[in-house]
């Protein structure tokens, strides 16, 4: 999961909440036609929509989203404090170059200055 990007990440959880709302269509649609349907055949229904959600272990599923999500949070702060530490290098490097800058100007007008002989 480290090798993953934040957008990754999240259309994975896309791509899971996608299936749980489809899942859970399914089982109301279930349970609607148990309403219409006669007895026999909403048991099968049942039973199937049953089989269907033991294959899906949705406190398992949520558990995973919750971490991806974490995930996705220290992968946004790892981000912004990678930004901040370059610039934080660029500005050194700058001052550096400015005061080398200001040295050489000083010195080059003390040279300049002095009286010969």
């Amino acid at each position: 999961m480290a090798g993953k990007s934040p957008t990754e990440l999240n259309d994975l959880i896309a791509v899971l909440n996608t299936e749980l709302a489809v899942l859970t269509k399914d089982l109301d649609l279930l349970r609607d036609a148990f309403g219409r349907a006669e007895l026999a055949e909403a048991r099968e229904r049942l039973t199937r929509a049953e089989s269907l959600l033991a294959l899906v272990d949705i406190r398992a599923l949520l558990a995973h989203i919750a971490t991806l999500q974490e995930q996705v949070a220290e992968l946004k702060k790892w981000r912004e404090e990678t930004e901040r530490k370059r610039w934080q290098f660029w500005l050194g490097v700058g001052i550096c170059g400015i005061t080398f800058t200001a040295n050489l100007v000083m010195n080059l007008v003390l040279f300049l200055a002095r009286k010969p002989g």
